[in-house]
């Protein structure tokens, strides 16, 4: 009877233990440390490829790629993008780890009250294409 008791005892202590180690996503850094890569996959799976760009300042085949995958599957950790990134995966973990604590607020806003943002966003990323262009363009001519 005494070894059922402290077998019992014991259960519930680490049943306790194990739910105080769950991730508190809204705190950063990230505690505990275990807690990156689900906490930063949450935020990015449900971003826009203008947010991606800008904010995260990925590479667009990276943001193209992540964005299509999401919209497709459910994430749960950073290392379920790295199928489809391949080599990019160890650039891409590296732009999440260098995001800065207002960065990663952004990203845990919720979605509804990034709308102006994206909005923004989204025109802040067809001026930079278009400017790109014209430096492109303006290149071609000059080195004719």
């Amino acid at each position: 009877m005494k070894k059922l008791m402290l077998s019992i005892l014991f259960l519930l202590f680490s049943a306790s233990f194990c739910v105080a180690q769950t991730c508190d996503c809204k705190i950063v850094p990230y505690r505990p440390d275990s807690c990156f890569s689900s906490c930063t996959a949450s935020i990015i799976a449900d971003s826009t490829l203008e947010e991606l760009l800008i904010i995260a300042k990925l590479k667009k085949e990276t943001a193209q790629k992540i964005v299509e995958y999401s919209k497709k599957n459910k994430v749960q950790a950073i290392e379920d993008y790295k199928a489809i990134l391949k080599e990019e995966f160890k650039e891409f973990e590296e732009k999440l780890q260098s995001l800065d604590e207002n960065q990663i607020a952004y990203f845990q806003r919720p979605i509804k009250d990034r709308g102006k943002d994206r909005i923004e966003l989204a025109k802040l990323n067809k001026a930079i294409n278009a400017l790109a262009n014209v430096i492109t363009v303006t290149t071609i001519v000059r080195d004719q």
